[in-house]
Formats: C-alpha cells, sequence, structure tokens
C-alpha cells in the first residue's frame, strides 16, 4: 500500500468513527429506545415524502442516514485493505452470499452489513434490482429492526477496527 493510500485509509476510517459517533448520539437522543424496534422497511415505507420526515421518523432516519454514511466509509477500507492484504472473511462470506446461498444473510449479517448498505445507498433502487446483491438486500432488510441494524454495524465497525491491517495505520 503506497503512502497515499494508507492516508486515505486513516482518512476513512475518521470519517467512519465520525459518523457512528454521530450514530451513537442519535440513537441516545430517541425518546424511547422502543424505537429501535422499527423494521427498517417500515421507517422506508413511512418516509415516502418530506412531509412524512418529522418526528420520530425524522430521528430515526437521522440514524439510519449516519450509520449508512459510517457503512460506505468501513467498505471502503475494506476494499482497499483487500486489495493489497488477503481479502477480509467478510468479503469472502458476501461473495459465498452472492454465489451461492442469499438465504444465508442473517447469519452472517454482522460481517456483511456495511457492504449491504452500501450497496443500497449507492445504486438507485431502479438499477439495483438487475444487481445480484439486491435478493440478498432484499432478504437482509426485509425484518431487520433499526436496533438490529445498529447492533451489526456496531459489530462489523469494532471487527475492521481491530484488524492488524487498520490498527498498524491508525496507531501510527
Amino acid at each position: 500500500m503506497n503512502d497515499d493510500e494508507e492516508r486515505e485509509v486513516v482518512q476513512l476510517w475518521w470519517a467512519a468513527e465520525e459518523c457512528f459517533k454521530l450514530a451513537e448520539k442519535a440513537k441516545t437522543d430517541l425518546p424511547g429506545q422502543d424505537l429501535l424496534r422499527t423494521p427498517v422497511k417500515q421507517l422506508a415505507d413511512n418516509c415516502r415524502r418530506m412531509s412524512d420526515i418529522t418526528g420520530t421518523n425524522e430521528m430515526l432516519m437521522r440514524l439510519n442516514v449516519h450509520l449508512a454514511s459510517c457503512a460506505v466509509r468501513l467498505y471502503s477500507i475494506d476494499e482497499l485493505l483487500g486489495k493489497y492484504y488477503k481479502k477480509s472473511i467478510r468479503w469472502e462470506n458476501y461473495e459465498k452470499l452472492v454465489s451461492n446461498n442469499p438465504a444465508g444473510v442473517k447469519s452472517v449479517l454482522h460481517e456483511v452489513i456495511h457492504i449491504l448498505l452500501r450497496h443500497n445507498v449507492a445504486h438507485a433502487e431502479r438499477e439495483a434490482k438487475k444487481k445480484p446483491s439486491y435478493e440478498i438486500i432484499q432478504m437482509a432488510f426485509k425484518d431487520l429492526t433499526i436496533g438490529q441494524l445498529y447492533d451489526s454495524m456496531q459489530q462489523v465497525r469494532d471487527e475492521i477496527k481491530h484488524d492488524p491491517k487498520l490498527e498498524k495505520l491508525i496507531q501510527s
């Protein structure tokens, strides 16, 4: 990895951490932790128009947006580290899901959530339907709650944080 790529990874990590801190704050700002049981799909359905994004919908959307922003950065870090080192188990599990077993997504959600969120954010829905990840995303998010999304993102963030390749860069 050259100096510019190392710098990029460090800056991506910093941004991921900042996004996750904002997600933590958004979570603690919720008027009731029972709102974390709201399904992601229900939130999406509840927020069809700008006028719908108020009150608790707005608070949950804010949490969701910060998690998605964090996911984009974690995805990029995983991608860059995988380019120079052995691909992470996270990527291996995602590739297995795409090629063999989309239904197995729930068992590895905490490892691939950042990849799925990034794909969900990066592709317009109409175009996304043509991609292999679309079916996996639909299965993953079908019954997923905001709280489960948060917990899965926290897990993958912690896994990436303790990846020796990243630790070496962020501790220098």
